[in-house]
């Protein structure tokens, strides 16, 4: 079994092990079996082999076991009585006579008989209604004559392939009519195979005319002197044979092919299986032990040929294979191959634009020769659905071609490949990544002018990604470039150059959600606090939530990082709710309960989209002991808010739980005045950007100043992040601001180690002084 999931892995493997699959089942139900007369006819014509010229056959045109041809019933009479005279050594009888003629005609018949003493009598089965019926020879014509039996098992098209040594007819064991013409022995319905490259010309034949007159004549003993005849009627419309070559010839013909082929022995006949487990050995060695191409080619040119190479080799070891199985498993296996390269051309061009696709990028950088392969960008085109949507379904190829054309402005002959139309990309030469990084810029900016498109102006949005690594795998170059461009957006980040990484880096990153579960679980990402003070009476009375990641592996984890991780792999909800229940629930049974010691919690406002951030905080309030109005959210990121109107009412819900609500980071990025104006904030939290310059720049001191007064005025609190001295938390006292937090007044820890300092000197505690 593991040995079959290993080949199920190859893809020319798998498709070897369809193709056997299908001709072995095919071969099991013997749906070649039209094919195996022509395969005898060829056997014959590479080594055929003349009768031995013993067994001579006289053939009666008229059937005498119908009871009105008296005429050639005396004809068989006299046959066996001249026959007998000539010498002949056996005589066989291979009509049965199971109806009276005449007294006299039948008399005659048997005298003839019992006077040769050398006549076998042939007893034979005809399909009836009910079955099969067993005719024999009227018991006033046989006599005492030994009896032999013909019992003919036919194939679905008519072919006799093979004949028994005996059968047990009436309860006696009778032998076959071929083994009674050459007197061959074996067990009782044991088969053999019947030889059919035997020459039918070479058999001695007579018409009845023919031995009657020869036995007339003095030539008869040397045509029938110590030879055994078989006596026999012709081909009929309802009473013939086939044999491989010849549609209609004389049920006798097979007998006497049976009977020479047990006087020189029956062929080996070895079938299917093993013809086809050798082509199919050979061609799976092919496909796992060759990676090159054309020593596989070379190979599966050698597999074609080994039926061939059989068909005309085993016929002169008089050993026959049914080698249509395993030239039909070629044939499936061809075919499938086939189509899979017609699919992987086809996967090389772009089915909508007609470009190059990106697995041919794939394949013209890995046949790249240089030690260190090109830089690949990757342009993503957005609102791409919007655009072919307003499009005629005949200007879709259009749009993504001109796109393209565009993109060649600085390289007329620049090969751009498409994937989809959605996304662009080519391989471009560049000394450094701040080159690229310039040159994509300029792109962009030619790209700001629409296109014409059947008198049509459309706007072309267009973001770049790129590889510049030394990422020397072709596959990983170009994944990790529409990684890049996947991440940008046209409004902050147009260009993202991917960054170097190791394969346990990218390993590490696509198993990320499960890492991250799995750290929820084990309490590898958890709580530290960073305390708050109120400046003007140097008191704590807080502190701030502050999420942490320590892997086992990696150790600590950029909390910058991971959020934005847990962002884009859905798992903000989960770490949002970890945060309230470790750190509400860690405040509650704390000696911080008892005062009035304020908690702060990050919420990113991406899940502001909907109720369920309240409904979380609802539930994780009802479960612990501490008073809503004692603890902020902290919105993150509110750049990200779509909606305001549905954020507004999120955060109304929150505030109806008794929460106040704190804007983050306010003047860097995105925050605006728009979002401060909409939304219900308590709190203004103003960036280290500008607290850590505050005592050295006149401009820092002024934007803090007059956030400072804005949050006097909105009478709204005003928090300063990122104190980092003694200096700065002075000048913040100078102009009023209302609380500070950073690594000089306290860097973030577990609750335990300040918990029992904030409750001893609560009501004493000073800022702390040079």
């Amino acid at each position: 079994m593991t040995l079959l999931k290993h080949l199920w892995r190859s893809e020319r493997a798998r498709h070897a092990l369809i193709a056997a699959a299908l001709a072995a089942l095919l071969g099991s139900i013997d749906f070649f079996e039209p094919a195996r007369p022509r395969e005898w006819q060829m056997h014959a014509q590479i080594a055929s082999r003349p009768a031995s010229g013993d067994i001579v056959f006289v053939e009666i045109r008229d059937d005498p076991s119908n009871p009105s041809n008296v005429q050639a019933r005396r004809e068989v009479a006299g046959l066996v009585s001249g026959l007998t005279q000539a010498g002949a050594r056996k005589i066989v009888l291979n009509i049965v006579f199971d109806r009276p003629a005449g007294a006299q005609v039948d008399q005659a018949l048997r005298d003839s008989i019992a006077r040769s003493g050398r006549t076998v009598l042939a007893q034979g089965y005809v399909k009836a209604a009910a079955g099969e019926r067993l005719r024999r020879t009227l018991p006033e014509i046989a006599g005492s004559a030994p009896q032999a039996i013909n019992k003919r098992w036919l194939s679905p098209f008519g072919y006799q392939w093979f004949e028994s040594y005996s059968a047990v007819a009436d309860g006696l064991i009778l032998p076959s009519v071929p083994a009674a013409i050459t007197g061959k022995t074996g067990p009782v319905n044991a088969e053999f195979p019947i030889d059919y490259s035997i020459d039918l010309a070479s058999i001695p034949f007579f018409s009845v005319n023919e031995a009657t007159a020869a036995l007339a004549s003095g030539t008869a003993e040397r045509s029938f002197g110590e030879k055994t005849i078989v006596i026999g009627g012709s081909d009929t419309a309802t009473d013939f044979a086939s044999v491989p070559g010849k549609q209609h010839v004389p049920p006798s013909i097979v007998a006497i092919l049976a009977a020479e082929t047990l006087k020189i022995g029956p062929p080996l006949v070895i079938g299917w299986f093993a013809p086809l487990l050798l082509v199919v050995a050979l061609l799976l060695g092919a496909t796992l032990a060759l990676k090159h191409a054309r020593r596989r080619r070379l190979v599966y040119a050698a597999a074609a040929a080994v039926p061939v190479a059989l068909l005309f080799t085993l016929p002169h070891l008089r050993i026959f294979a049914d080698l249509t199985t395993p030239v039909a498993f070629l044939a499936i296996f061809a075919v499938q191959r086939l189509w899979h390269m017609r699919q992987e051309k086809a996967a090389l061009t772009d089915a909508l634009s007609g470009l190059p696709s990106f697995r041919q990028l794939e394949q013209d950088l890995a046949g790249r020769d240089s030690h260190r392969l090109p830089a690949v960008v990757v342009a993503k085109v957005h609102r791409f659905d919007a655009v072919l949507s307003s499009l005629a379904t005949r200007h879709h190829g259009d749009y993504v071609r001109l796109t393209a054309d565009r993109l060649r402005i600085a390289d007329e002959d620049l090969v751009v490949y498409s994937n989809g139309g959605r996304y662009l990309a080519w391989m471009q030469e560049a000394d450094d990544e701040e080159q690229l990084f310039a040159h994509l810029t300029g792109l962009r900016a030619v790209l700001a002018h629409p296109l014409d498109i059947a008198g049509t102006a459309v706007d072309v949005g267009i973001t770049f990604g790129a590889d510049a690594t030394t990422e020397d795998d072709a596959a990983r170059k170009i994944a990790a470039a529409a990684a890049a461009a996947e991440r940008t957006t046209e409004a902050h980040t147009p260009v993202l150059l991917a960054c170097e990484s190791s394969q346990a880096d990218r390993l590490w990153n696509v198993s990320l959600q499960a890492k991250i579960d799995q750290a929820l679980r084990s309490g590898e990402i958890y709580v530290v606090y960073q305390p708050q003070f109120d400046i003007l009476s140097g008191t704590m009375f807080g502190a701030e939530a502050l999420v942490r990641w320590n892997d086992r592996e990696r150790g600590h984890i950029s909390p910058a990082y991971f959020i934005e991780q847990c962002e884009q792999v859905g798992r903000m909800d989960a770490l949002t709710k970890k945060v309230f229940e470790d750190a509400i629930g860690a405040v509650a049974t704390s000696p911080l309960a008892a005062t009035d010691f304020q908690l702060s919690i990050n919420v990113s406002a991406i899940l502001l989209h909907d109720l369920r951030v309240a409904a979380m905080l609802s539930e994780v309030l009802s479960r612990c002991p501490f008073p809503a109005r004692r603890l902020t959210l902290e919105i993150t990121e509110t750049s990200r808010i779509s909606d305001y109107d549905t954020a507004r009412l999120v955060m109304d819900r929150l505030r109806a739980l008794g929460v106040r609500l704190s804007i983050d980071d306010f003047g860097v990025g995105a925050t605006s005045m728009e979002t401060l104006l909409l939304l219900p904030f308590d709190e203004l939290k103003i960036d280290r950007m500008f607290v850590s310059r505050v005592r050295d720049s006149a401009k820092a001191r002024c934007i803090v100043e007059s956030l400072v007064k804005l949050g006097s005025d909105l009478r709204i609190t005003t928090v300063a992040e990122g104190v980092e001295d003694a200096a700065t938390l002075s000048t913040l006292k100078e102009i009023r601001c209302d609380a500070a937090q950073g690594y000089f007044l306290g860097r973030p820890n577990t609750l335990d180690s300040f918990a029992n300092l904030a409750t001893s000197h609560l009501p004493s505690l000073h800022l702390r002084q040079n």
